[in-house]
């Protein structure tokens, strides 16, 4: 369903609460649960999950999403490929990646492929919305236990 925008919405910034979201995850329950209990009664709309990753272009032209989010249990090439892929499908797509990783190097090839936010595993609500309230600010979203080391605070200024 598309509503036809106003006047008013095409001068304004979208609301972060009107947000479409694309949920890819390599887990059915994660992506089921962050549907059910971060997204609910925000407004926020996930217009489709996906559990592979072998469409993503397709789904980004298909679903037109704000927002990516990416959850990863084990992130490699394949799934930052999948990242890269979703970025070239639409460059104003704002991308979070969610993943156990500490290896920086990893991170940065996830910001490199096109990603604007990395957080570890399994947030909390409120890190996973000001994660996705920097992005909408254009600001890079980095975990704070990524941020405070030596090599996350060269990330974020390198943003």
């Amino acid at each position: 369903m598309y509503r036809q925008l106003s006047s008013k919405d095409m001068n304004t910034s979208p609301s972060f609460h009107n947000q479409t979201i694309l949920l890819v995850s390599d887990s059915v329950l994660v992506a089921q649960a962050m549907e059910q209990f971060v997204f609910n009664g925000l407004g926020m709309q996930v217009v489709a999950r996906m559990h592979t990753f072998d469409n993503i272009q397709d789904a980004v032209r298909r679903f037109v999403p704000d927002v990516m989010i990416g959850y990863f249990s084990q992130l490699d090439t394949q799934q930052i490929e999948c990242v890269r892929l979703a970025a070239i499908a639409s460059p104003h797509l704002h991308i979070l990646v969610i993943a156990s990783t500490l290896s920086i190097s990893l991170v940065q090839e996830v910001f490199s492929a096109g990603a604007r936010g990395y957080l570890l595993d399994m947030p909390s609500r409120e890190e996973l919305l000001d994660a996705l309230g920097r992005m909408m600010e254009h600001r890079i979203a980095l975990d704070a236990r990524l941020r405070a080391t030596p090599e996350g605070k060269r990330l974020v200024i390198g943003w």
